[in-house]
């Protein structure tokens, strides 16, 4: 963790030993507040809030996204909806600069809940997805809501399937040297 978290942590404790439950209560709401107003300024000021809108639209609930734990306060969800939004925004960029004749196939390696698979199939009609996961409880939530989806190691990923990759996506996993080495084609 960082000093700035660490020194957080330190000085609410103090706070904790000084001031009542109720005061510690309070401030902890103003803190959630002004984070969720910082991600809403960043969203707006990169002019994002059309597309956070449209995901909204799409995927309306994103509380039981994670395996580990549910996204149970305004803060996790914002945070949550705006790193798709930045995510998508993302993908968004990339499509176009593929310059192929044939549809286009993007995997989301690490997918935990197909969240970004939906987006994509409902923006880019034309494109085709799958998803690839080790985590069997993540593979089945994909799965059950009627998306493509591979139970594998992301290296594994064209042993298993015969599909052309023109995209991967890695938003939830670490990245390794073996990056490229599970592509057919040379990265771009």
């Amino acid at each position: 963790m960082s000093n700035q978290h660490e020194l957080g942590k330190m000085i609410f404790s103090v706070l904790k030993d000084i001031l009542p439950n109720r005061t510690i209560s309070q401030i902890r709401n103003i803190i959630e507040i002004c984070r969720i107003k910082s991600i809403y300024a960043a969203v707006r000021e990169q002019g994002l809030l059309p597309l956070q809108d449209q995901l909204c639209e799409i995927v309306p609930d994103i509380s039981k996204r994670y395996n580990s734990h549910d996204l149970d306060t305004n803060y996790l969800i914002t945070k949550v909806r705006a790193q798709h939004t930045f995510q998508i925004c993302l993908v968004n960029k990339v499509i176009p600069l593929i310059e192929e004749d044939k549809d286009l196939t993007i995997v989301d390696i690490g997918d935990s809940a197909g969240t970004r698979i939906q987006y994509i199939s409902a923006l880019h009609k034309d494109v085709k997805s799958l998803s690839v996961n080790l985590d069997p409880e993540a593979v089945k939530k994909i799965r059950d809501k009627g998306l493509k989806v591979i139970h594998a190691r992301a290296e594994d990923v064209q042993s298993y399937s015969s599909t052309d990759v023109d995209i991967f996506m890695s938003f939830e996993m670490r990245a390794s040297n073996e990056s490229c080495s599970i592509s057919k084609k040379s990265c771009r």
